[in-house]
């Protein structure tokens, strides 16, 4: 019987800032979480690029280097501008469609988040989006909501066919596997409360490791 496919993110970089120190994380402590899981599952290691912080382009060159330094090759490599539509998606579905709608004060920010723009709290960050007739406006949401775009997309809920890998190829996992580093602790809690409100139970399929 096929084992369930369980996507691996392991190494989360910016680009224009130096990587070593989370390639050294990641070299350190991946290959003895994935040879715990790999009995039970087809693991599926991926890559993520921030490349929303700089005006550099990400070149062939730079992501050979990456994938060289890494002692655990990715199978896919994608870039976080990527999932900046289906983030606004996301928070479409909570503006326009009442049963998701969410009333605790956890998660209430979901709702103020354009008034909130700048708050260190909720990570936001803003971005230009082209509209029609070449307008640019201001997309402003968190970094959980991008995210948890993210994290539905690569289980195969969100946006199947919309994103496409700048290294590798495109495979959804039945499973996720985030290994994080500990400043990412209250990003993770408000992307897990974004997808479960937008799609109740995936949470389950989602395994955070934090080191």
């Amino acid at each position: 019987m096929d084992h369930p496919i369980l996507s691996v993110e392991y190494c989360h970089v910016t680009l224009g800032q130096d990587y070593s120190h989370e390639v050294k994380n990641s070299n350190e402590i991946v290959g003895p979480i994935i040879e715990a899981f790999k009995d039970r599952y087809k693991i599926v290691p991926y890559v993520m690029i921030d490349d929303l912080r700089t005006s550099e382009k990400v070149t062939e060159e730079y992501i050979q280097r990456l994938v060289e330094s890494l002692d655990v090759k990715p199978v896919s490599i994608y870039l976080e501008s990527s999932f900046i539509e289906l983030a606004e998606s996301v928070l479409e579905a909570f503006e326009h469609d009442n049963h998701h709608m969410v009333t605790t004060d956890e998660e209430r920010w979901l709702h103020q988040i354009k008034d909130k723009y700048g708050s260190k709290t909720n990570f936001l960050l803003s971005w230009k989006s082209k509209e029609t007739g070449n307008e640019e406006r201001p997309v402003n949401f968190s970094c959980s909501t991008l995210v948890a775009a993210s994290y539905l997309f690569r289980l195969g809920h969100l946006g199947l066919n919309t994103i496409s890998p700048v290294y590798g190829k495109k495979v959804h996992g039945e499973k996720l596997l985030n290994i994080l580093a500990s400043s990412y602790m209250q990003t993770e809690t408000n992307t897990r409360t974004i997808v479960n409100t937008y799609r109740p139970g995936t949470t389950d399929d989602i395994m955070t490791l934090f080191y």
